[in-house]
C-alpha cells in the first residue's frame, strides 16, 4: 500500500493557535449524535487524532470515560482546556502507537485530509475493538450569504493560490475508507450548518482557515489584514449569515 504523507499546510495552525482556538467554531450536536448512532458497544476510550485545541475533545469527554488526544503541534495543545478525561499526546497521528483492540472509537475533526490516510487507517484498524467506530468528519468551504457575499467573493479570489491541493484531492474521506476496504457499513453524512457572526468574528473565522491565513502572513501583517477584512465585511453586513457544510464518514470494524 503506498503513502502520501501529510501535507506542509497541517503544520501552519500553530501559528495563529490562539486565533483558532477562540474563533474556530465548535462542532455541532448532530455530530456526536452521528457517533453515537454507529457505535454499540462500550463507550471506554476515544482516540482523536489531530486534537488541535481540543474543540471536539471536550465533547467526547462527555460521551467517553477516556479521551486520547493526539496533536503534532504543541502550540495548539497549550490552549486546550485541562479536562480530567483527557489525556495528550504532542505526537503526530502518524506516529502515533496504541494497543491493538484497546479503542472503542478513532476520530478525526476537520483534519483527515492533513494526514497520511492510508497508513492512518491501517492503524485505525487494528486499535479499535470488534465493532468500534472509524469517524472523520470536515467543515466544508465556508460560505457567506446575503450582502456579505460580494466582499467574501473578492477575499475568496485572493485565498485562492494559497489553497492547498490536499484541501480537494483528499477531502474524500468515502473513497480513501474505500481504498482501504478493512472496514464495513460506510455511510457518508452531509449537513447544512448555518448561524450568524459580527463582522469582526467572520473576519476571525476565515483567516483560522489554512489559506486565507496564508495569504495573510504573505501579504500584509496578519491583524493588518483582520482589520481590513474586518471593516469590508461591516460595511457589507454588521451580522454576516454563514454557511459552514460539514461532511464525515462513519465506519465499523467488523470481529
Amino acid at each position: 500500500m503506498t503513502t502520501d504523507g501529510p501535507s506542509p499546510a497541517a503544520a501552519s495552525f500553530g501559528d495563529d493557535a490562539a486565533a483558532y482556538a477562540r474563533y474556530r467554531p465548535t462542532y455541532p450536536d448532530i455530530i456526536y449524535q452521528i457517533l453515537t448512532d454507529a457505535l454499540t458497544g462500550p463507550r471506554e476510550t476515544c482516540i482523536e487524532l489531530g486534537a488541535g485545541s481540543g474543540k471536539a475533545s471536550l465533547t467526547l469527554a462527555e460521551i467517553f470515560s477516556k479521551v486520547i488526544s493526539v496533536e503534532p503541534d504543541a502550540r495548539m495543545l497549550a490552549h486546550m482546556p485541562p479536562h480530567p478525561a483527557i489525556q495528550t499526546l504532542n505526537m503526530s497521528a502518524e506516529d502515533a502507537r496504541f494497543e491493538a483492540g484497546s479503542a472503542d472509537a478513532v476520530v478525526c475533526a476537520t483534519c483527515f485530509h492533513w494526514m497520511d490516510q492510508p497508513l492512518i487507517l491501517k492503524q485505525a484498524h487494528d486499535w479499535l475493538r470488534p465493532g468500534g467506530v472509524f469517524y472523520a468528519f470536515l467543515y466544508g468551504p465556508i460560505q457567506l450569504l446575503g450582502a456579505a457575499q460580494t466582499v467574501f467573493r473578492k477575499h475568496r479570489t485572493l485565498w485562492a493560490p494559497y489553497r492547498d491541493k490536499a484541501l480537494g484531492r483528499k477531502a474524500d474521506y468515502g473513497a480513501a475508507l474505500k481504498a482501504n476496504g478493512q472496514f464495513a457499513k460506510v455511510t457518508s453524512h452531509n449537513i447544512d450548518h448555518r448561524f450568524e457572526l459580527s463582522a469582526e468574528d467572520a473576519a476571525s473565522l476565515f483567516l483560522t482557515t489554512s489559506y486565507a491565513s496564508a495569504y495573510a502572513h504573505e501579504t500584509s501583517d496578519i491583524m493588518t489584514y483582520h482589520a481590513q477584512l474586518r471593516a469590508e465585511l461591516s460595511a457589507a453586513a454588521p451580522i454576516v449569515q454563514v454557511k459552514l457544510p460539514l461532511g464525515g464518514v462513519t465506519a465499523v470494524k467488523l470481529a
